[in-house]
């Protein structure tokens, strides 16, 4: 289709230069980071968020993109391991898969919150030494795989249901890795793995055989290793591969951080983005007020802003009786304007057949269609 070609070109273009990118506004967030992604030959993102909620909005909206336009992209969420100083044990799984994902095969873009950054995790080196992989023909005591299990804080349960959980039937033994896709099933012959076979957790009936089984740390929390003295924290997976550090709305990040972690951690953020070279080399993402105290050389304005939230900051208090008529008239001026310049302007709709029908006829009774 013609705005998918169009889009293309747009992504591929050597579009995002500057240091500090103002006038960003969250809904176009996602597209500007697909932007820098596709326009970096191969180069890794991670994206610093105020908070989870907008970060997981962010992959949402990304992952939607990619599917439109055909780009083939990953992205990952690295989830909150610590809120008001509780740890989130409904994290434990989902971020020890993310840290195994940045060990072996980082994501293309990583979103994390400010908080989740500085949350408690296994080191790095610890995660590395305690990954074991269960392979076909193996000699392995099956009471000493459960023990090995036992130690990475898997949960002996009767029957295997979620990830980070382990049974053991006789000659049988089930273990869901939170590495892995499906849960798999050891069938020893005595101490050898005679086969492993992937299994369903909904009907416990096996839908695939292979030759091996990767286990990984259950918990992604650090807590076991915070009890040691031996813990760290997502930075230092950051320092292993090096990704491009975006940061969305610095001052925010900051406010969410000192509402909710804490003074100590938001000296560490602060110390971060000060001192450490990777942060300095960062690009950052600002809006309107925090773009307005730097210096017009300081500064590249986003190339993608949302029309209608645009429009809607600048209709005029007392106006609300003709808010619809007044945003149809901005949005034609506006269209024919960035025309005039010289702008090709791409409108995009929402995705359903009534959304993109109610744009056409927009853009015909304006006279903007073509």
């Amino acid at each position: 289709m013609k705005y998918e070609k169009i889009l293309k070109d747009f992504l591929s273009a050597p579009g995002l230069t500057g240091k500090n990118v103002v006038s960003v506004d969250e809904n176009v967030a996602a597209l500007l980071m697909l932007c820098l992604n596709v326009s970096s030959c191969g180069e890794r993102f991670l994206l610093e968020v105020p908070s989870s909620v907008i970060g997981e909005k962010i992959l949402s909206e990304y992952t939607h993109w990619c599917k439109c336009l055909g780009v083939s992209r990953t992205a990952l969420v690295l989830p909150d391991g610590v809120c008001n100083g509780k740890r989130l044990m409904e994290s434990e799984i989902p971020r020890s898969r993310v840290l195994d994902n940045v060990l072996h095969h980082p994501a293309d873009l990583l979103i994390v919150s400010a908080s989740s950054m500085l949350s408690p995790v296994p080191a790095p080196e610890r995660m590395q030494q305690s990954e074991f992989v269960i392979r076909k023909g193996m000699e392995l005591p099956p009471e000493k795989l459960c023990d090995l299990l036992v130690q990475m804080d898997y949960d002996d349960e009767v029957e295997v249901v979620q990830k980070g959980e382990f049974a053991r039937r006789g000659g049988l033994l089930d273990v869901f890795s939170p590495g892995e896709e499906l849960p798999g099933r050891i069938e020893f012959f005595g101490d050898e793995v005679e086969s492993i076979r992937l299994f369903s957790t909904e009907s416990q009936i096996s839908c695939s055989e292979t030759d091996s089984y990767k286990l990984i740390l259950r918990a992604g929390t650090g807590e076991k290793d915070l009890q040691d003295g031996e813990s760290t924290d997502f930075t230092a997976y950051i320092r292993l591969y090096r990704p491009r550090i975006v940061t969305l709305y610095p001052s925010m990040c900051e406010s969410f951080l000192k509402k909710f972690a804490g003074e100590q951690v938001l000296a560490k953020w602060i110390h971060l983005h000060q001192e450490d070279p990777l942060w300095q080399a960062g690009i950052r993402f600002l809006d309107d007020v925090e773009g307005a105290v730097l210096r017009e050389d300081e500064k590249q304005y986003s190339p993608v802003f949302p029309s209608a939230r645009h429009i809607l900051n600048m209709i005029p208090e007392g106006a609300e009786e003709n808010l619809s008529e007044l945003v149809r008239q901005m949005s034609s001026n506006l269209i024919r304007q960035l025309s005039s310049e010289g702008y090709r302007v791409l409108a995009v709709s929402g995705t359903s057949s009534g959304d993109t029908g109610s744009l056409q006829q927009f853009l015909e009774e304006e006279e903007l269609a073509g």
